[in-house]
Order: C-alpha cells, then sequence, then structure tokens
C-alpha cells in the first residue's frame, strides 16, 4: 500500500474537499480568500485514489480494497438529486454529504445509478441531521417505505424513491441506471 501524501490543496467544509477528490480537481485555485478561517480539511493522495481529512489530524484509516462508485457516478447521483438531500430536500452544498446504496452491497447491491442516493451526513452519526447513517441502521421503519433501503430479495429498478422537498411532500420516481427518472416502471413486453 502506498503512503498518504498530501496533494497540497486544503478546504473550509469537508464537502468542498470531497467534491474536489472525487472530481480530480485537487491542484483548484485557492478556496481561502484573505479574512476568511483556515482550512481545516485537506485531499490526500492515496494511490491512484484522493480521500479527505481533517488537515492535522492524525492516521487516515482507509478501507481495503474500496469498491465504492467512481468519480463520474458520484457526480452523476448528485446531479439526479439536484445536489440536495432525498429524505429531506435540504442543498447538499456546503454540508456534511454522502452517496448511499438503497441496497447494501452486502447484499448483492452494486454502484449503479438506481442503486444510489445521495443522503446529508457522512453515515457516521456524528451531526443531528444524518441521515444516511439512519438509513443504513435501519432505523426508521419508513425509508423502506419510501425506497432509500431495497431489502436482499429486491430490485432497485422497480423500487420507487420518494423526493422530498423542503414543503415536506415529495413525488416517487423510479430511477434508472441511466441517471433518468420516471414516474412509473418500465416494464419488459
Amino acid at each position: 500500500m502506498s503512503p498518504l501524501s498530501p496533494c497540497g490543496k486544503q478546504y473550509r467544509v469537508e464537502s468542498e474537499a470531497q467534491c474536489a477528490a472525487d472530481l480530480r480537481n485537487y491542484k483548484a485555485g485557492q478556496l481561502c480568500r484573505e479574512g476568511e478561517k483556515p482550512a481545516v480539511y485537506e485531499v490526500l493522495l492515496h494511490g491512484s485514489h484522493f480521500h479527505v481529512r481533517q488537515a492535522g489530524d492524525g492516521v487516515v484509516q482507509l478501507r481495503p480494497g474500496d469498491t465504492g462508485p467512481d468519480a463520474a457516478t458520484r457526480q452523476a447521483v448528485r446531479e439526479r438529486d439536484g445536489f440536495a438531500c432525498v429524505c429531506c430536500g435540504t442543498s447538499i452544498i456546503g454540508r456534511p454529504s454522502s452517496i448511499g446504496h438503497r441496497k447494501r452491497r452486502s447484499q448483492g447491491g452494486t454502484n449503479s445509478l438506481s442503486n444510489l442516493l445521495t443522503f446529508l451526513g457522512f453515515g457516521d452519526g456524528r451531526t443531528a441531521d444524518d441521515h444516511h447513517w439512519r438509513i443504513d441502521k435501519r432505523i426508521d421503519p419508513m425509508d423502506e417505505l419510501h425506497g432509500y433501503t431495497v431489502r436482499r430479495e429486491g430490485n432497485p429498478l422497480l423500487v420507487s424513491v420518494t423526493y422530498f422537498g423542503r414543503d415536506g411532500s415529495g413525488p416517487e420516481r423510479y430511477l434508472h441506471d441511466d441517471g433518468s427518472l420516471e414516474a412509473w416502471p418500465e416494464v419488459a413486453a
């Protein structure tokens, strides 16, 4: 395993650093302007992969053999979901957010667009509005009803997702692997 090395860029908000890592945009100009607080997150290069950590932290724990979605897939999911959390409609820009699997990889889920959603939080339960953590832990049975989780025997293509807006209501949509949304599932003839 190659050692972690700072790529030289630091960011004030972790989501900005994560986007930079996802987009391989670590050579972009300074995000800190004169008079602003210093950076607290940085992007690290590990072989051909980029990771985010708090600046000055000790060792970064990396998952060996990370098989998560690639940068292009993550960006496509964010764009499809309107750069907002599907659970509440809150913008993820400048906030902790992550991409989550509806059907767990351990249960046969894939990194296809139909199986991925945008959530507030990193899935570690450290923030009050960490929807990714709540959904991953399956705390609220309504999450399955809204299509945020899919059981082992389920097919994400055939389970609708409720996209909540800031007003608390939202449409149900079926997700396709090409990144499109549809009101009704496609049925094979």
